[in-house]
Parts: C-alpha cells; structure tokens; sequence
C-alpha cells in the first residue's frame, strides 16, 4: 500500500480545526464544571437550613395537633403564595437539567463534526496529491525526457560537425597527395 504523507501546508488546517475543537470543548466543559460548582454552592448553603429543619420536624407531630385549627385557615394563603414559587423552583431544576443534557449533546455534535471536518479535508488533500500527481508530474517528466534528449541530440549534432570539420583540414595522405578544402580527396585511390 502506498502511504499518504500530509504536506505541512494540508496539516495547519487540520491542527487548527482540532486546537478550535479543544477549545470549544473544554469551553463546554469549563461551563458544566461551574455549573456543577454552583449548584454544590446552593446545595451547600440548603443544607444547614435542612439540618435545622430535621429537629424541629421531630417535634412538629405534637405541634400540629394544637396548630390544625391554625392551619386550616393558612391554607389558602399557602395555595395561593407557595404554590407558584414551588412550581417556579420545580422548572427552574428541569431547565437545568435540560441545559446539561443539552451541552453533553451539543459537545459529541461538535467532536462528530470535528471528525468528519478531518475526514472530508484529508480525502480532499488526498484527490489534490493525486490532480497534482497526474495533472503536473507527467508534463514536467515529458519536458524533462524532452530536454534531455534535446540535449543529447545537439551533443551528437557537436560531435558530428567536430568529425566533420576534422576531415576537411588538409591534411597529407599516406601516398603523399593532400586532401583539397571541399574534404575530397585529390587521389582517387582514396575515395570510397
């Protein structure tokens, strides 16, 4: 199998999709850690009220023989005050809780997105390598082989007219005659 090797101008954009990922997660993150943190403030500050509360409820039974008739009189008033409040407090906890279950969906949204970001980026610089491959390593072999054979052919061309001009020096034959400027042989023994 052939190895696909990024090039580092195909990599920054991969490292910045994946740094702004990081970022947005532990964004997500650092927001349901305080959220967390406050909700154990609150909790914090109700408990001691609960912890005085559990005592005194220990004595309420006998209290609430002699406070009945009270009591009864108070209930409208509650019905029409702590009612509301209570049911305020019950959505507000549901929309709490909605809005945790809402960031843990919205965080695997964006690592989904993230991955398939980097999928779709790699198979894209992948097609690029190979239009690259096919589109512009081929005519620069084709212009390179071209050129060398150009080059070969005018070294040929330099040492055939070198040849040439070697053999139409004058020179004297091994019979004595000398050759005239047009490289003919002035003895007819020697032409072929």
């Amino acid at each position: 199998m052939n190895e696909v090797v990024l090039s580092p101008a195909a990599q920054w954009p991969l490292v910045v999709i994946a740094v702004c990922n990081l970022l947005l997660f532990g964004g997500l993150v650092a927001f349901v850690v305080i959220g967390v943190k406050e909700f154990q403030k609150l909790r914090g500050q109700v408990q001691p009220i609960i912890d005085r509360i559990t005592p005194i409820m220990d004595r309420v039974p006998p209290i609430m023989d002699e406070v009945k008739p009270v009591v009864a009189n108070v209930n409208p008033l509650i019905n029409d005050n702590v009612k509301p409040i209570l049911g305020n407090v019950q959505e507000i906890t549901h929309k709490v809780s909605d809005i945790v279950s809402d960031l843990g969906q919205h965080a695997h949204e964006i690592a989904e997105t993230g991955e398939h970001t980097v999928k779709e980026i790699t198979h894209r610089v992948e097609a690029t390598g190979q239009v690259v491959a096919e589109n512009v390593s081929k005519p620069v072999i084709n212009i390179a082989s071209f050129a060398a054979g150009l080059g070969r052919a005018f070294s040929v061309l330099k040492n055939y007219q070198k040849q040439d001009d070697n053999d139409h020096r004058p020179h004297a034959n091994g019979n004595g005659a000398t050759s005239n400027g047009d490289g003919m042989k002035a003895d007819a023994s020697s032409t072929l």
